[in-house]
């Protein structure tokens, strides 16, 4: 019985591989980025993303990544046309069921279209940041990651919310809605060792390493506490991409990691534009493992626009605080390299 249960198991991995290869389409752009060991990529799978995009694409420039890999997911908005006019990306289409087989199109998103390098694979309402990144400009970050021998970064994602949504300008966009949402909250963060076999998914951590013991996985957070979500918080963000490396093989984890020693920042904005709607959409249409949009979307059909601000929540005061707050961890004193010449870190 169980060599036949391995084999079933084998053969739907196969079609599933199979269906969501088939799927992709190249639209515009170069055919591959062949990259540099200190160059790399970002790598995003978006449905209806034209209000982040543009802001998404000029905060990641801004900490300069200048190579990106969109892959459009049947979205009825004008996604496909902002892809298409951003320099130096790769477009395609995926034509896939995302919510059944997600892990398998994160892997032909990530594996397609780049060789070499490194990739950043996130989301359209995630911004990535990483330690000391006002001086150490991004290909000096990546030549020190090489150096240390990590192949991938483990990255904390933290939500971010307004003093009062109620506040928020009807239309605000994207950026100037990152400006004014301000604030985030570390009073239900759950902290489980990396290696904790009651993690539901820690099969897949079983192949990674740690140059350090103290990044670990987080849970919970505001969303736990507005609606009862039991959202995981940590990521393996940005990885080395080589041939045995498994991308976005869980939504959470790629391996095998040699992850480094210090953690990153993935601000999270997900309560940005018309996010009820969008909630509401996914809870009816899609069929996603988890529970969280069936979770969101009963509170928001009692309630509508729900607050999130509360006593223990705090105005964002920039990475280092993260750091001091216990958050994130911080890279040892002596891995970071001298300044270069090359353009530091800007948002404007």
């Amino acid at each position: 019985m169980k060599l036949l249960s391995r084999l079933q198991a084998r053969i739907g991995r196969s079609w599933r591989h199979a269906r969501a290869r088939a799927s992709f389409r190249h639209i515009a752009g170069p055919r591959r980025f062949d990259l540099a060991d200190d160059d790399a990529v970002v790598v995003v799978v978006v449905k209806d993303g034209a209000y982040h995009l543009p802001y998404f694409l000029d905060w990641h420039r801004g900490l300069g990544f200048n190579k990106f890999v969109i892959v459009d997911n049947l979205s009825r908005d004008t996604t496909l046309d902002i892809a298409k006019a951003s320099p130096d990306t790769i477009v395609a289409s995926c034509s896939a069921d995302f919510s059944r087989l997600e892990p398998c199109i994160r892997y032909y998103a990530n594996t397609l279209y780049t060789r070499g390098g490194w990739n950043l694979m996130v989301d359209v309402d995630e911004l990535f940041e990483y330690p000391r990144a006002a001086t150490v400009p991004l290909r000096m970050f990546l030549r020190n990651l090489n150096a240390q021998g990590a192949t991938g970064v483990i990255a904390q994602m933290l939500d971010f919310f307004p003093r009062r949504f109620a506040d928020l300008p009807p239309g605000i966009d994207f950026k100037a809605a990152v400006d004014r949402m301000d604030r985030f909250d570390l009073a239900s963060i759950v902290h489980k060792e990396y290696d904790d076999p009651d993690i539901g998914f820690s099969y897949f951590m079983a192949q990674n390493t740690r140059a350090s013991r103290r990044t670990n996985f987080m849970f919970g957070g505001i969303r736990a506490a507005v609606f009862g979500e039991t959202c995981c918080l940590t990521k393996h963000p940005l990885f080395r991409h080589t041939a045995d490396v498994i991308p976005g093989e869980h939504p959470h984890v790629s391996r095998p990691l040699h992850c480094a020693d210090f953690t990153c920042l993935l601000r999270h904005y997900k309560f940005t534009g018309d996010y009820v709607a969008r909630d509401l959409h996914r809870a009816d249409h899609d069929r996603f493992d988890t529970d969280e949009y069936a979770l969101r979307a009963a509170r928001f059909r009692d309630r509508g626009v729900i607050e999130f601000h509360r006593e223990t929540s705090v105005r964002y005061q920039g990475f280092d605080d993260l750091i001091a707050r216990g958050f994130l961890v911080a890279p040892p004193p002596d891995s970071a390299p001298a300044p270069s010449s090359d353009t530091p870190y800007s948002t404007d």
